[in-house]
């Protein structure tokens, strides 16, 4: 009986955007299960934290129902330790009675650091020597092998939600060409009137 392979990623999604959508695209097509840990969960609200965590995870449930497990996570600050980040969300999943995710997917290499010390990727530079015990406690503590997956998000350009809020700011709606239709609703609605520029202010 093959295991079920659990798709996870980590993100902020200020706001959701093609880019978010073209990974949980890729998970919640080839994967049994897919889990989305949002990020910044305790954060105040603020110009790079617009939209709290349970607008973000209303924006998911609109594109994609019940297909994804929603986190919400606290934000650890700096650690020493990369591992200490992915231990500390992995420690969340399972203790809300989700599966253990076996599939680790980001956009970005920056992102990839803080998971490769338990999810296994070549070409991410895995800290893994050839010490096959080693290998096994690292990547395959439940006997499933983990592997972390870099989307090469440079095939198609999509603008880093920092410049999206930047539209959003300006009254600019350059921003719904990157963000899902089905909720421009919910992003103007939650984009605090306070961060845009007064009209007359340019």
């Amino acid at each position: 009986l093959m295991s079920k392979r659990v798709a996870w990623a980590a993100m902020r999604t200020m706001p959701i955007h093609l880019g978010h959508t073209g990974i949980a695209n890729i998970m919640t097509s080839n994967y049994d299960e897919v889990i989305i840990c949002n990020g910044s969960a305790d954060k105040p609200i603020s110009i790079s934290n617009p939209f709290p965590v349970e607008v973000r995870i209303e924006m998911w449930k609109r594109i994609y129902g019940p297909r994804i497990k929603l986190v919400p996570v606290a934000d650890l600050g700096a650690t020493q330790d990369t591992n200490e980040w992915c231990d500390y969300l992995l420690k969340k999943i399972k203790g809300l009675g989700l599966p253990d995710p076996t599939d680790y997917f980001t956009g970005s290499p920056a992102d990839a650091v803080w998971y490769r010390g338990r999810f296994f990727n070549k070409e991410c530079g895995s800290p893994a020597d050839d010490n096959t015990d080693e290998f096994i406690d690292r990547y395959m503590p439940n006997g499933v092998f983990r592997q972390l997956h870099l989307v090469d998000r440079t095939q198609n350009y999509v603008p880093s939600a920092t410049e999206l809020r930047q539209f959003m700011v300006t009254r600019d709606d350059g921003w719904k060409r990157w963000v899902p239709a089905v909720i421009h609703d919910l992003v103007e609605l939650h984009f605090p009137e306070e961060f845009k520029v007064k009209h007359g202010d340019r």
